[in-house]
């Protein structure tokens, strides 16, 4: 059967599209100290030379599936990757935030050693990816080869959280896994509005105060 040149320019387009349609990025919830969610897309790329390309497409899913809304991503990388180093000035970034390589593997963060990634130009815990907001970073590393690196193994480090708490989500082969972090910081979980019988009371220790008040007035009199 042969084809025409519409058929082939069809077929070739066809092709281009089949070889460059995205992985689909799924939702993950976790993280230890409070429930949150992003949604991670990774591309890993052999650039020749020693050197390796990653592009990370992230969104702050927070709040979704009940999780907690307010949570801002400070921290992003891929972990396990042994002893590696960045390629200078190959930071490109867009989306949402200022991102800046981070250092030290990002292990500063609480996170594990050996993580390349990024956090925010200004690192505060209110600065870096908020609730609905998503990045695509792109950065080179050398030392690692591109077969060694699991796409799938990649860990955020989630802060402002209830009582100013931070929490690792950390997902190995697509799993979390809520390793112990900052428990003893955070007191999640706990209210400060009082509950109905407390409410009870104190009105009705303000009324006893009032009737006092009184009294002393009518005694003055």
């Amino acid at each position: 059967m042969r084809l025409g040149r519409s058929g082939l320019i069809f077929a070739a387009t066809s092709a281009l599209l089949l070889a460059t349609v995205p992985a689909q990025a799924q939702m993950v919830c976790g993280g230890n100290d409070f429930a949150t969610c992003a949604s991670v897309v990774v591309t890993i790329t052999d650039l020749g030379g020693g050197q390796v390309g990653i592009n990370m497409v992230v969104t702050n899913n927070s709040g979704a599936n009940g999780t907690f809304a307010g949570t801002t991503f400070t921290d992003i990388g891929l972990f396990g990757l042994g002893n590696f180093s960045y390629v200078n000035g190959s930071l490109v970034t867009s989306g949402s935030g200022t991102w800046q390589l981070g250092p030290l593997g990002l292990s500063g963060a609480g996170i594990t050693p050996n993580v390349a990634g990024v956090q925010p130009v200004n690192p505060q815990p209110d600065n870096g990816l908020k609730a609905n907001q998503t990045v695509n970073i792109t950065f080179k590393i050398t030392g690692v080869a591109a077969a060694d690196i699991d796409k799938n193994d990649w860990a955020i480090h989630g802060q402002t959280g209830p009582n100013d708490c931070s929490t690792k989500l950390v997902v190995t082969n697509g799993v979390p896994n809520n390793g112990p972090y900052d428990t003893e910081r955070c007191g999640v979980g706990t209210s400060v509005t009082p509950e109905p019988a407390s409410v009870a009371l104190m009105g009705t220790g303000l009324m006893g105060l009032g009737a006092g008040a009184c009294v002393r007035r009518r005694r003055k009199l």
